[in-house]
């Protein structure tokens, strides 16, 4: 007979679980509201045709993670059930927008056998990979260099960025995404000699702790798989919280990084 105890805190903890999601407003919308939604029939087309292409063996699975990103945002912050205030509802409407571009290049690129453009784009862009972790699209930034060269390897430095102010939000992935999405053709490119990579780290302030950590790795993973990285100048550094990441990161696999360089952050010694 189960233990009356075992059962009652087990259920106290739904509980609490639950309190904690309504209030980061992380509990879905009815299915009411959504099909209401008049950017529903978009969202629930763009997600059909990205299950599609990723039928097709000819079309890169990074490159459907970069199409992924924009409608994954705007299904958190649609499902949200936050106040739909003027400023998410331009991001949504901007994410739906931005997702039905590249998956409309995919399909292109399918056809004619070149890569989407902005594969090829300098300058501040946003990509994204598919997590190892729980299967998630996640989201980074990149800024490629004006005289990048794909046949010669590039050091590549990984900014951790600082505190996005303390909790989760189901608007979370969609002001990271706005703060480096640039545009398929990107911005113009900066006048340095390496690539720089911002990993999200998944918002909530997990110090790039657990799946923010794993999120820093596969982050490096995914601009290796795509660029020319020289892998013995792969620099770690942040600023606030992203100098903690670089502390709790570098410390614990200094054999990855030529230099780690974390500012405004403390350390834990213990």
């Amino acid at each position: 007979m189960p233990n009356s105890n075992v059962k009652r805190s087990t259920h106290q903890w739904l509980i609490l679980c639950f309190t904690t999601f309504c209030g980061l407003g992380l509990v879905p919308a009815s299915a009411k509201d959504v099909e209401g939604d008049p950017l529903h029939a978009q969202i629930e087309s763009l997600a059909r045709r990205l299950d599609t292409l990723e039928q097709n063996t000819q079309v890169d699975r990074d490159q459907l993670a970069d199409a992924r990103i924009f409608l994954k945002g705007a299904i958190w912050a649609r499902d949200g059930k936050l106040d739909r205030d003027a400023t998410t509802q331009t991001l949504i409407e901007q994410a739906v927008r931005r997702a039905t571009e590249r998956v409309n290049a995919l399909q292109s690129a399918v056809t004619d056998g070149k890569r989407p453009a902005w594969c090829n784009a300098h300058g501040k862009l946003l990509r994204g990979f598919e997590s190892d972790v729980d299967g998630s699209t996640q989201p980074y930034g990149l800024s490629i260099p004006a005289g990048y060269d794909p046949a010669k390897p590039i050091r590549l430095d990984v900014v951790l960025h600082g505190s996005h102010g303390g909790r989760a939000s189901p608007t979370g992935d969609l002001q990271f995404i706005n703060a480096y999405d640039a545009g398929e053709l990107g911005t113009y490119p900066p006048d340095l000699d390496y690539i720089e990579l911002f990993p999200m780290g998944r918002l909530g302030e997990n110090a790039y702790r657990f799946e923010g950590e794993t999120d820093v790795f596969e982050a490096i993973e995914a601009v290796c798989r795509n660029y020319s990285v020289d892998r013995n100048r792969i620099v770690l550094r942040g600023s606030s919280l992203g100098g903690v990441g670089s502390w709790q990161i570098g410390l614990k696999r200094p054999d990855l990084f030529l230099a780690v360089g974390p500012t405004a952050g403390p350390v834990d010694t213990i």
